[in-house]
């Protein structure tokens, strides 16, 4: 993982959290980076609720974290702090403020 919110961990590690899906995935769209996908078939990733609704699964493609640096802006998400235990780590602190400090930057 190239990018400093995800400093000290590999390409992959376990983290519990609450993740949530959406509607499309910003991969290959101008501007973004993903960062991090998790991978739907560690959870369930489709609670009762969610399929009344018409909800599905994103599957393979399911970005939980991306930056978007698209006229000259500084944009991350994450959904890191989405359910606040996962937060509650030194992980999770340390996420947040790289995500400030990223965003922060002027380089």
């Amino acid at each position: 993982m190239n990018h400093p919110a995800f400093k000290g961990h590999g390409k992959s590690f376990k983290y519990w959290a609450d993740w949530t899906n959406h509607t499309e995935s910003v991969t290959g769209k101008p501007g973004f980076q993903v960062l991090l996908r998790v991978d739907d078939s560690s959870y369930e990733p489709v609670r009762e609720l969610f399929i009344e609704r018409g909800g599905k699964a994103m599957g393979v493609d399911h970005p939980i974290a991306w930056t978007n640096t698209l006229n000259d802006g500084r944009f991350l998400y994450t959904e890191f702090g989405h359910e606040v235990d996962s937060l509650e780590t030194p992980f999770g602190r340390q996420h947040i403020l790289e995500d400030i400090r990223w965003a922060a930057r002027k380089d």
